[in-house]
């Protein structure tokens, strides 16, 4: 089924739920309780920092959420909040790069529909953010190097990623690398 068949009131239960639940307070430690009481609200309001399924992942990585008995992946759903409109048969891409938690983020804030071959392309520059990452963690680059400079590296190798995806660039946090 399509996400385009839920009511936006059995989103929101359904997001609401999840939100209260413990297992979702364990995933998303970093959150505040002033985040956690504006994902409460009707819509929710979204934090500018990952917000993270405690629920197992299909063999892709991505979360689902059962709703009036029938299973749908969350990342759409979340992302139906904010685009009631969007088309089913495009994707819904991650734009943040947290490394292994990358497609248990569900914030639609870090989210974007677009065209399968986009999405699929956002991979690339993932994969050469993991490697900056890496080259980092076991001290190929720079000693003296810290998460900002990374970060500023990283954004300065990433022109072309900024002109494909310049509608939304690809993002990550250090945190999460």
């Amino acid at each position: 089924m399509s996400v385009h068949s839920l009511d936006i009131g059995d989103i929101i239960d359904s997001i609401h739920r999840l939100v209260k639940s413990d297992a979702f307070i364990k995933a998303n430690s970093h959150l505040t309780s002033s985040d956690i009481c504006n994902l409460l609200q009707s819509p929710p309001v979204w934090p500018h920092s990952p917000v993270f399924s405690p629920f197992a992942t299909t063999h892709h990585g991505y979360s689902q959420i059962k709703i009036r008995g029938v299973k749908y992946l969350l990342h759409r759903v979340a992302y139906a909040l904010i685009d009631q409109n969007f088309d089913p048969t495009r994707d819904v891409s991650h734009t943040l790069y947290l490394g292994d938690y990358t497609t248990s983020n569900f914030n639609p804030l870090y989210l974007i529909q677009e065209d399968n071959e986009v999405n699929q392309s956002r991979k690339l520059c993932f994969l050469f953010m993991e490697q900056r990452a890496w080259n980092y963690t076991v001290g190929l680059t720079t000693p003296q190097w810290g998460p900002c400079d990374l970060y500023r590296h990283t954004y300065s190798m990433m022109a072309m990623c900024r002109q494909i995806h310049r509608h939304k660039p690809c993002t990550f946090d250090v945190h999460y690398l």
